[in-house]
């Protein structure tokens, strides 16, 4: 079902409540109405009934002293003969009421409204509960309140992990240059060191520079992660060739581990994308099966055309990922080696930032881990 077809039911469900609700209060403006204009015949009638008239001059007689004749006289000097003045205010009497009635109801739904507002900035999981009256509103309140809260929790959670992130960057930030200045200072020191033995502490020191830059450029990712947003440049582009140019500049890495690879591509298919961020994504899922592959193992890359998308899917062979972290794998900050060993130690942003540009080109991007294999899928719009 579409999501255009969900919206749509949804603003139909609610039109027919709040209806419904309109509904509601005119039918009580209806009776509080029938029930005045009742009233209103009643009371008119009396005035011209004898009996009622009798009363009335009794009445009359009875508290002011009158006789008969005076209050005979005064009704009909001040009642009978006035009887359009006072239809008139009895129907301004009617309208008034009815009117007040009708806001007073509306000002008792506002006034509803604004305390289930009020209880949305209460840190507690208590619903919020309205008049049945308000049922919609009432559970768009609690989907409000629901979301507020999974929301700050998620801020909660990414900020702790940032943090936990940046103490670890800094320890291992510190661990390299300690090497680096410890091998320049053998280097140094010792005069009559071998050209073997310099060219090994040189080695060295490189390897370590290297990490260095890799820590620091992890650490613009944090940086440019949280505080850009990612601009996509459109272009068509031949993505069979770009698989397979990627794939060529991993082979040396992957020999490493004496990994290989497997390609199984449509030819010259081309979209509309950003060739330079979908690069990226190629980047950190190969990177990620780099870490993560058995040595003497293979990796799958595949890429099919179908009627107006591509699929895409990039399979390693490697440790299973257990089902509670597969669900995060895509999360800013997470890793699976949570030993942050300096080898496949990273920020965590890769995959998180992969998720994004794929969905930026409105694509989908999943991933599945069984029987020690782990595999990417990708979906992609061949137009954007």
């Amino acid at each position: 079902m579409s999501k255009n077809t969900i919206n749509n039911r949804n603003d139909k469900h609610e039109y027919n409540d709040y209806n419904q609700l309109k509904k509601i209060i005119l039918k009580k403006a209806i009776l509080v109405n029938g029930l005045i204009i009742l009233g209103a015949i009643i009371l008119f009638n009396m005035f011209f009934y004898d009996n009622i008239a009798n009363f009335i001059v009794g009445l009359l007689c009875f508290i002011f002293r009158w006789s008969f004749e005076e209050s005979l006289s005064i009704y009909n000097l001040v009642i009978r003969s006035n009887i359009d003045l006072i239809i008139n205010l009895l129907l301004f009497i009617l309208f008034m009421t009815t009117l007040i009635i009708c806001i007073n109801e509306f000002i008792n739904y506002l006034s509803e409204i604004n305390r289930g507002i009020s209880e949305l900035t209460h840190d507690n999981d208590n619903e919020i509960e309205l008049m049945p009256e308000l049922l919609t509103t009432q559970n768009k309140l609690n989907e409000i309140k629901r979301n507020i809260a999974t929301n700050k929790h998620a801020a909660q959670e990414a900020e702790r992990k940032k943090n936990d992130l940046v103490v670890y960057l800094a320890h291992d930030l510190k661990t390299p240059l300690t090497s680096v200045i410890g091998y320049i200072t053998l280097i140094k020191d010792e005069k009559n060191i071998s050209e073997e033995t310099r060219n090994k502490y040189l080695n060295i020191t490189l390897d370590k520079s290297l990490r260095l830059e890799e820590l620091i450029n992890e650490f613009f990712d944090i940086t440019r992660f949280n505080l850009t947003n990612l601009v996509l440049e459109y272009k068509k582009t031949n993505i069979s060739r770009m698989l397979e140019q990627i794939c060529n500049e991993f082979t040396p890495i992957m020999q490493e581990k004496n990994i290989t690879f497997e390609l199984e591509l449509d030819e010259a298919v081309e979209i509309v994308c950003d060739s330079d961020k979908l690069l990226r994504v190629f980047d950190n899922l190969l990177r990620n099966a780099s870490n993560y592959s058995y040595n003497d193992s293979k990796v799958i890359v595949k890429l099919k055309k179908r009627n107006d998308y591509i699929d895409i899917m990039i399979k390693n062979h490697g440790k299973t990922i257990p089902k509670e972290k597969l669900v995060h794998v895509f999360d800013q900050f997470f890793r699976l080696d949570s030993s942050r060993n300096t080898v496949s130690g990273g920020a965590g942003l890769g995959l998180a930032i992969a998720k994004e540009i794929i969905e930026r080109h409105k694509g989908i991007i999943g991933v599945k881990s069984v029987d020690e294999s782990i595999t990417f899928i990708i979906k992609l719009p061949i137009k954007s």
